[in-house]
């Protein structure tokens, strides 16, 4: 299957190569144009960029002082254990190593058919998202 984002006929580029378009959604790779150095053109490969849905653990956790931090983990799968453990490896990462969250504060809350596009780039890098709601740091 060819990307949606064709080159123009006669630009002597082969079927898998095309102009290189803004937005695309594909991987490619960049070379210039045979007969037109001007004109740059990508190879495209499709991505396996949507995920089938997303899960989102409504989360809380309270800090050693006592303020209470509300957050969503989302995750490309529906594993209590896994968001419980992301949630504390984001407390650790933000320096709130000493905050309290436990699997009843860390619940499945529901699913969406996609993710935004920052969250699917946290999801690929880091196995999941944080989305802050109240008390976390910016």
């Amino acid at each position: 299957m060819r990307c949606a984002c064709a080159a123009p006929a006669g630009l002597g580029l082969r079927e898998q190569d095309t102009a290189l378009p803004y937005g695309c959604r594909c991987h490619a790779v960049v070379k210039r144009a045979p007969d037109h150095p001007g004109l740059f053109v990508q190879r495209h490969y499709r991505r396996n960029r949507k995920m089938s849905q997303i899960h989102v653990f409504d989360t809380y956790a309270r800090s050693a002082s006592g303020k209470i931090m509300h957050f969503d983990v989302v995750l490309p799968e529906n594993d209590p254990a896994k968001a419980l453990q992301y949630a504390r490896d984001w407390l650790r990462s933000i320096g709130e190593e000493d905050a309290v969250v436990n699997a009843e504060n860390c619940a499945y809350c529901h699913s969406e058919p996609d993710a935004p596009h920052e969250m699917q780039k946290d999801i690929e890098k880091q196995g999941y998202s944080i989305f802050k709601l109240e008390g976390c740091p910016r």
